[in-house]
């Protein structure tokens, strides 16, 4: 097993005493005072934190229990703090998903594509039926992201694939045709 950073051991530190504390406003808040000393979050931390925090595969609304708002406000404050990082961004627009805040968390989430689209694959495929439902600005911005993504990943047949249906689907629309024609500058 890999050794953790400095930075994880003090994040394990405070999980392993979680039984402690009051509730989990507490422990969200203990971890964020850890976490006040970095400039930069670890990866091991990150994945620390999405493990214990989160769990995964279908076990978020068991590790957080309906305590949204908590958890919410933890992820956003990681995102601020580790502005750099995008994708916290996503984790705190799953969580907002989580909470049922789903047109604040779409939004949230073509923020953190547009930033590194490739966190499109980590957050799972219900997006595409979401975006797909709102229409409009957003379902293009999304699609827009899925080229970017694929170019990003070194599947260029996906990204032409994808990049000729926006072109099918937006035909006749002036404004669409000016978004999707600057993604594909030089890289299709």
């Amino acid at each position: 097993m890999a050794r953790l950073s400095d930075q994880a051991r003090a994040l394990k530190q405070v999980i392993e005493q979680r039984n402690q504390f009051v509730n989990t406003q507490v422990l969200l808040e203990k971890l964020l005072q850890v976490l006040r000393g970095w400039d930069r979050l670890m990866e091991d931390s990150l994945s620390l934190l999405e493990h214990e925090l989160r769990g995964g595969y279908g076990w978020e609304y068991t590790k957080i229990q309906n305590e949204y708002e908590e958890h919410i406000a933890f992820w956003r404050s990681m995102a601020q703090h580790f502005s750099d990082q995008p994708k916290l961004l996503g984790i705190l627009a799953d969580t907002l998903l989580l909470a049922g805040r789903r047109d604040e968390a779409l939004d949230l989430f073509l923020q953190t594509f547009q930033k590194d689209p490739t966190l499109v694959y980590e957050f799972g495929g219900e997006l595409y039926d979401f975006y797909l439902e709102k229409g409009g600005d957003q379902w293009l911005e999304y699609q827009l992201v899925l080229v970017q993504a694929a170019l990003k990943s070194d599947n260029e047949d996906y990204a032409k694939d994808l990049y000729r249906r926006l072109l099918e689907e937006y035909r006749g629309d002036e404004a669409a045709m000016k978004k999707i024609s600057r993604i594909a500058t030089g890289k299709l």
